[in-house]
């Protein structure tokens, strides 16, 4: 089941020529819709993925460097490690596969009962979390062991992300909820109030307040307790 708020165009769109700035080259290549798409870290490559099952490589130039080639169904999330040096992809087919920049396949997650919807690194780049339409998190080490399962959205895991410090996970759920986990044992925050689905997750820099977007046309706030800062209201859409 793939995210309602993907917009399949995102790299059907001219090139544009600024004065006195370089020409931007638009990755060609995929023969389906893409899904995801993400910046190394240190800018100079990006990570696509697609309903043509592939994900990938690109320089800045559009120059395709490799294709990751393994998943029996569309990739719906993508994913550098901190250093760049790895590369994490999500599917329909209920797997998240982690392999290096070479195109070799490292290790397959499997554990998932339905598609994986989203997927992201530790900032130390030692576990991965995945998130499933099986209303489930997990939380993994890089030998493909399951670390701890975040079972209590009651339906689809849209988005997942770490905090900066490695102590909290964050899902977002079609629920209309997002939970905030603490993975040292303290328990876990519901994050309620919005009134549809929340499709993004995002954590503040520091770790002290989260970002979340969902359908009813809104981002909000929060802090670690689950106390609302402040809504953005004013989209027309989905955020």
């Amino acid at each position: 089941m793939m995210k309602p708020w993907i917009v399949y165009s995102i790299f059907l769109f001219p090139c544009f020529v600024l004065a006195q700035t370089p020409k931007l080259v638009v990755p060609v290549g995929h023969t389906k819709s893409l899904n995801a798409v993400a910046f190394s870290p240190n800018g100079q490559y990006i990570l696509t993925g697609s309903d043509d099952r592939k994900a990938k490589l690109w320089d800045l130039s559009g120059r395709e460097l490799q294709v990751f080639s393994g998943h029996s169904d569309y990739i719906t999330a993508v994913a550098f490690s901190p250093d760049g040096q790895r590369i994490l992809t999500g599917s329909l087919d209920q797997t998240a596969k982690l392999w290096d920049l070479s195109g070799k396949l490292l290790h397959s997650f499997t554990g998932h009962y339905d598609a994986v919807n989203a997927v992201a690194f530790s900032s130390d780049g030692q576990q991965v979390l995945t998130g499933s339409s099986d209303q489930t998190a997990k939380l993994w080490d890089l030998s493909g062991k399951v670390l701890q399962t975040f079972a209590g959205h009651e339906d689809i895991i849209w988005s997942v992300a770490f905090s900066p410090d490695r102590q909290y996970v964050l899902t977002g759920s079609k629920d209309q909820t997002a939970r905030l986990w603490d993975l040292s044992g303290g328990g876990i925050t519901s994050i309620v109030g919005h009134k549809e689905e929340v499709v993004s997750v995002a954590f503040s820099p520091d770790g002290q307040r989260v970002l979340t977007g969902s359908l009813d046309k809104t981002a909000q706030l929060w802090d670690l307790t689950g106390k609302p800062l402040i809504t953005f209201a004013g989209h027309k859409f989905g955020v």
